[in-house]
C-alpha cells in the first residue's frame, strides 16, 4: 500500500496517517545524503585549492638553492622547503591565497641565512603581497631593479641584510605599497663602510608615487639633504603616513614647519642627524604621535615650555597628549627641564641623558604614574632628588647619575610593592645615610651609589629585600661601621663593591650557596682586620677577588693552600684577579697560585710580608698579564717558567730579597710595558740584548738599589721601540674585561727625588731607572733616541765619561739625575733644551767649565751642580776666569753663509799635518819618541789638570 501510493506522485491522494513517520525517515535519508556528498565535494576543492602553482614552486626552490643557514638550522636548512613536498603552500614563511594557490606571503626574516638572493627567481612571485627578507646575512650586494614587477606588493622589508648602494628608484613605482623598510643596511669592504643611498634621485622623486605608504623607514641609508626639501617632500607625497624613521640618514637644518601637516603621524625617530636648532614649536601639534626620538640631533637653546602645555579642553572632552616614549638624549640644551614635561601623562619612557638641563627637577615629574624608565643622567641637574620618584608605582629603572644632585635622600613609601629593578645614582654628591627604604626593595636587581659622600652603616636586610640583587656598588664613600653578613650571602648577588670606605672590623662568611653567584669582590681600602674567612674561597664562581690595602693579618692558613687534597684557592678554576696588596699577609705564597695561572690574569700580592722563594711553576697556557709582588721578604731566583707568560704587561719583583742575576729570558716578553726588580739582590752583568726587538713596549725599566755591574750596552736604548715615540697623555696603562669589568695598574716609583704611587699609569709616563747599582763606563749617546723618557736616574753609580749631548732630544725630560758618578767633561749646552725639565741634579761628578745659561737651566738652584770642582758660573758663587761658554751656539754661527763644517774640516787636516810635523822635530830634539811621550805628558798635566789625573786613575 506504502509503496503504490509513493509510486504514483501525479495522484493527488493524500497519505494515510501512518505513513508518514516513513517518509520523514526516508526524507532524513536522502537529505543527509545529499550533505556528505556536499561535504565530500567541498574536501576535495579545499585540498586542491592549497596546492601551489608549478611556476612557483620550482621559483622557490630555484630561490633557496643560493641559501646557506647556521648551526641553528640542519645542514640542509628549511627543512619543509622539500621538492618530494610539491604543496609549497605548506612550507615555512609561506602564505598563498586560497582560491589560486598563488603565493602572497614570503617571511623568512631572522632566520640567519647565508649566502644569495636569486632576485630572477623572486621576481616570478608576481603575486606577493608581503615579502620580509630582515635580518639576515645575505652576500654583500646591492638591492637590484625589478621590484616594478610586484605590483600587488604592499609590504616590502629588507632590512639589516647586508645591501648597499643606490636604492632602485624602481621601488617607488609600487603604488599599493602600504609599509617600506630599507633600514639599518651596511656592507664593510676593507677600507670604509658603504650604505644604502638616494644620489641619483631626490626624496621627494622617490616618494612621489607612494601616496599610500602609511610606514617609511631609511635608517642608515644616506639621504643627505636639507631640511625643508626632505620635510616638504614627505609632508606632500606621503599624506597618510604614521611611522617615519630617518635615523642617521645625513639629513641637515631645521626641521621644516610643512612637518606638521602629516596628522596621523604617531612615530618619528630621526636620531642621529645635524638639525642644528631649537626644538620647534609646532611638535606639539602632533595630536596623534606616540614616539618621538630626537636623540644626537644637535639641538640647542632652551627647550620650549609650550610644547606640553596641555590648553584647557575639559568641555571638548580632547586629549592632545598620547605621547608615550620620549628620547631627546646628546642634545645640547639649556636651561631646566620645563614643568609641562609632567603633563605626559601616558609616558613609559623619558630619556634625557646627556642633553645639557640643569637646575631643579620640577616637582610635576611625580605625575608621571605610568613611567617605566625615567633615564636623566650626565647633566647639570642640582638640588635634592624628590623621594616621590622612587614611590611611581610603575618605575622600573631611575637613572640619575652623573649630575650635581645633593643633600640627603628621603625615605619612600610603597616599598612593598615597588618594581623598581634599577637605581642608579652614582657621581652626585649626596649625603647622609641611605634610606632603609631602598634596602627593603624586593625587585632591585643594580644598585650603584659609587662616588658620593653617603655615610653611616648599611642595615642588616630582612625577608626577601635585594634577594633580586646582582649588581651592588657602594665604593667611594663615607660608609662605616661592619659589613652585615646579610648582604654577603644575598643569593642573585655577583658583582660587590664597598671599595674606598671606612668599614671596619672582621668580614664575616660568605653563606654558601647563597652566595654561590659571586664573581667580583672588591673591598680595597677600608679597615677591615683579622683573617680572611675560608668560605671566600669556597665561593666557586669567584673570578675576581680584591681585599688590597685594609689591615688583614696573620698567615693565610695551611688548610687553605697545601695538602694533598687541591687547597680551596686553586679550586676558584674561574679566578681571573686575586689582589691582596697591602696588608699584613705573612706565611709563605702558595705553590699553587702558579698551577692556576691559565685562567689568573691578575696576581698583586704586593705590600705583604710574605716571605720564602718566588712562585717556581708556571702553566704552559699561562694568561697572567700583571703579577705583582712587590714589597714583601721573598727569596731565591727568578723562575725560568715565567717565560711562559707571553701576555705578561707588568712585572713587579721590587723590594724583596731576591738573590739572581739579570733573568735575559725576560726580553721575550714581548707585551711588557713594566719591569720592576729594584731593592733586591741582583748582581752580574745585563749584558747585550739578544734581538733589536727586545722590549718593544716597555715604559718603565728599574733596576735601581741592586748590585748589577759592567757597561751599558747601545743597542738597549735602541730596542725600546716604545720610548722612542711620542704618545697621547689621556692612554692609561689598564686591563678591560669581556664583561666590562676595569683592572687599573698601580706601581710606587721615584720621581723628581720623591717616591709616588702611580694610581693610573699614563701610557706617555716612562722611565728609566738604574740608580744605586755599580754600572761603569759611558752612558750611551743612545739613550738620547727615548724621545718620550720622562725620568732619568744613574745616580750612585761608577759612570765615567762625559754627558750625552744626545740627551738634548729628549723633549719629554722633566727629571734627570746624573749625581755621584765620575762623569767628566762641560755640561752639554744642549740640555738647555729641555723646556720640561723640573729636576736636574748633576751633582758629585768631575764636571768642569761654565754652567749653561737660559730657560730652564735659570731655575736649578746650586745643589743641582755642588760637588763638581771644575764648575763655574751662576748659581755657584765660583766665578769663571774666562768668558763664560755660550748656552747655546751663536746666533751667527747658525745664521752664516759660510760652510762651517767645511771649513773646520779644512782646518783639523791642516792642523794634523802641522802637528805632525812639529811631533817629529820634537822627536829629534829630545832624542827619541820615549823621551818625546814623557815631555808631552808633563805638558798635559800643567795645562789640563784635572782631566790628566781622570786619565791616571783609569788606566
Amino acid at each position: 500500500m506504502d509503496r503504490l501510493l509513493l509510486s504514483l506522485p501525479n495522484k493527488a491522494f493524500p497519505l494515510p496517517i501512518f505513513s508518514i513517520p516513513r517518509f520523514l525517515l526516508l526524507s532524513s535519508l536522502l537529505f543527509s545524503s545529499s550533505f556528505v556528498f556536499s561535504s565530500v565535494s567541498n574536501s576535495e576543492a579545499l585540498s586542491t585549492q592549497h596546492q601551489c602553482i608549478e611556476d612557483h614552486f620550482y621559483a622557490l626552490l630555484h630561490l633557496k638553492q643560493g641559501f646557506n643557514f647556521s648551526a641553528r638550522y640542519s645542514k640542509t636548512g628549511l627543512p619543509s622547503w622539500n621538492p618530494k613536498n610539491r604543496d609549497c603552500c605548506s612550507w615555512e614563511g609561506i602564505t598563498c591565497n586560497g582560491a589560486t594557490g598563488h603565493v602572497t606571503n614570503l617571511d623568512l626574516s631572522k632566520l640567519r641565512i647565508y649566502g644569495r638572493i636569486d632576485f630572477v627567481s623572486l621576481f616570478r612571485l608576481q603575486s606577493l603581497q608581503k615579502l620580509n627578507l630582515a635580518s639576515n646575512e645575505f652576500d654583500p650586494s646591492p638591492i637590484p631593479s625589478g621590484f616594478e614587477q610586484l605590483t600587488s606588493l604592499t609590504h616590502l622589508n629588507l632590512a639589516s641584510s647586508n645591501f648597499y648602494g643606490q636604492i632602485p628608484l624602481e621601488i617607488s613605482r609600487l603604488t599599493t605599497l602600504v609599509s617600506l623598510d630599507l633600514s639599518y643596511n651596511e656592507y664593510f669592504n676593507g677600507l670604509y663602510i658603504e650604505y644604502l643611498k638616494l644620489e641619483n634621485s631626490s626624496i621627494g622623486a622617490f616618494v612621489q608615487n607612494l601616496s599610500s605608504l602609511r610606514e617609511l623607514h631609511l635608517s642608515w641609508a644616506n639621504i643627505s639633504v636639507q631640511g625643508s626639501e626632505w620635510g616638504l617632500a614627505l609632508s606632500s607625497g606621503l599624506p597618510l603616513l604614521r611611522k617615519l624613521s630617518l635615523r642617521e640618514c645625513g639629513l641637515s637644518g631645521p626641521i621644516h614647519p610643512s612637518l606638521s601637516k602629516l596628522h596621523f603621524l604617531s612615530e618619528l625617530d630621526l636620531t642621529g642627524n645635524n638639525l642644528s636648532s631649537m626644538v620647534p614649536n609646532f611638535i606639539g601639534n602632533f595630536s596623534s604621535l606616540t614616539s618621538l626620538r630626537l636623540r644626537s640631533c644637535s639641538l640647542h637653546g632652551e627647550f620650549p615650555e609650550s610644547i606640553f602645555r596641555l590648553p584647557n579642553l575639559h568641555t571638548l572632552g580632547v586629549k592632545l597628549e598620547k605621547l608615550v616614549y620620549l628620547d631627546l638624549s646628546f642634545n645640547d640644551f639649556s636651561g631646566p627641564l620645563p614643568s609641562s614635561f609632567g603633563n605626559l601623562s601616558n609616558l613609559v619612557g623619558l630619556h634625557l641623558s646627556s642633553s645639557g638641563f640643569s637646575g631643579p627637577l620640577p616637582f610635576t615629574l611625580a605625575n608621571l604614574s605610568n613611567l617605566i624608565y625615567l633615564d636623566l643622567s650626565s647633566n647639570g641637574f642640582s638640588g635634592p632628588i624628590p623621594s616621590s620618584l622612587f614611590s611611581l608605582q610603575s618605575l622600573r629603572g631611575l637613572y640619575l647619575q652623573v649630575n650635581q644632585f645633593s643633600g640627603e635622600l628621603g625615605e619612600f613609601q610603597n616599598t612593598s610593592s615597588s618594581v623598581l629593578e634599577i637605581i642608579n645614582l652614582y657621581e652626585n654628591k649626596l649625603e647622609g645615610p641611605i634610606p632603609r627604604s631602598i634596602f627593603q626593595l624586593t625587585m632591585l636587581t643594580e644598585l650603584r651609589l659609587y662616588s658620593n659622600n653617603f655615610s653611616g652603616t648599611i642595615p642588616s636586610l630582612y625577608g626577601n629585600a635585594l634577594h633580586n640583587c646582582t649588581d651592588l656598588d657602594f665604593s667611594n664613600n663615607s660608609l662605616s661601621g661592619t659589613i652585615p653578613s646579610s648582604l654577603l650571602s644575598l643569593p642573585s648577588l655577583q658583582m660587590l663593591y664597598l671599595q674606598d670606605n671606612q668599614f671596619s672590623g672582621q668580614l664575616g662568611q660568605f653563606h654558601h650557596p647563597f652566595s654561590s653567584l659571586l664573581m667580583t669582590i672588591n673591598l680595597d681600602n677600608n679597615k677591615l682586620n683579622g683573617p680572611i674567612p675560608k668560605s671566600i674561597f669556597e665561593l666557586p664562581m669567584l673570578v675576581r677577588l680584591h681585599l688590597s690595602s685594609n689591615n688583614f693579618s696573620g698567615e693565610i692558613p695551611n688548610s687553605l693552600w697545601n695538602g694533598e687534597v687541591p687547597s680551596l684557592i686553586c679550586n676558584c678554576t674561574y679566578l681571573q684577579v686575586l689582589d691582596l696588596s697591602h696588608n699584613r699577609f705573612s706565611g709563605s705564597i702558595p705553590p699553587c697560585l702558579g698551577q692556576i695561572s691559565d685562567t689568573l690574569i691578575v696576581l698583586n700580592l704586593g705590600g705583604n710580608a710574605f716571605h720564602g722563594p718566588l712562585l717556581q711553576t708556571f702553566k704552559e697556557e699561562c694568561t697572567l698579564k700583571t703579577l705583582d709582588l712587590n714589597g714583601n721578604q721573598l727569596e731565591g731566583q727568578v723562575p725560568s717558567s715565567l717565560a711562559r707568560c707571553k701576555k705578561l704587561e707588568v712585572l713587579n719583583f721590587g723590594n724583596n730579597q731576591i738573590h739572581d742575576t739579570f733573568p735575559f729570558w725576560i726580553e721575550n716578553l714581548s707585551q711588557l710595558h713594566i719591569l720592576i726588580l729594584g731593592s733586591n739582590k741582583f748582581h752580574g752583568t745585563i749584558g747585550q740584548p739578544q734581538a733589536n726587538s727586545t722590549f718593544p713596549l716597555l715604559q718603565i725599566f728599574d733596576l735601581s738599589n741592586n748590585s748589577f755591574t759592567g757597561k751599558l750596552s747601545s743597542n738597549m736604548f735602541r730596542s725600546w721601540k716604545a720610548m722612542m715615540e711620542t704618545k697621547s697623555q689621556s692612554q692609561f696603562l689598564s686591563k678591560t674585561f669581556a664583561d666590562g669589568y676595569y683592572y687599573q695598574d698601580k706601581v710606587t716609583i721615584a720621581s723628581k727625588g720623591l717616591e709616588m704611587e702611580l694610581v693610573k699609569i699614563l701610557i706617555a709616563f716612562t722611565v728609566v731607572d738604574l740608580s744605586n747599582n755599580q754600572f761603569h763606563g759611558d752612558i750611551p749617546e743612545s739613550v738620547g733616541s727615548l724621545k718620550s723618557l720622562v725620568v732619568l736616574n744613574t745616580s750612585y753609580n761608577h759612570f765615567t765619561g762625559r754627558i750625552p749631548a744626545s740627551l738634548g732630544n729628549i723633549k719629554a725630560l722633566e727629571s734627570l739625575d746624573l749625581s755621584h758618578n765620575s762623569m767628566f767633561g762641560e755640561i752639554p749646552w744642549e740640555l738647555t733644551k729641555l723646556n720640561f725639565l723640573a729636576v736636574l741634579d748633576l751633582s758629585q761628578n768631575l764636571l768642569t767649565g761654565s754652567i749653561p745659561q737660559g730657560q730652564q737651566f735659570n731655575t736649578f738652584m746650586n745643589k743641582s751642580f755642588l760637588g763638581n770642582s771644575g764648575l763655574c758660573g751662576t748659581p755657584l758663587s765660583k766665578k769663571c776666569e774666562h768668558v763664560e761658554a755660550p748656552a747655546s751656539p751663536p746666533l751667527a754661527q747658525l745664521e752664516s753663509k759660510y760652510d762651517w763644517r767645511s771649513m773646520w774640516i779644512g782646518f783639523g787636516v791642516g792642523y794634523g799635518v802641522g802637528m805632525g810635523i812639529l811631533f817629529w822635530t820634537l822627536a829629534l830634539w829630545t832624542n827619541g819618541m820615549k823621551e818625546f811621550t814623557i815631555f808631552i805628558d808633563k805638558v798635559l798635566v800643567l795645562i789640563f789638570p784635572c782631566e790628566a789625573f781622570i786619565l791616571m786613575h783609569q788606566y
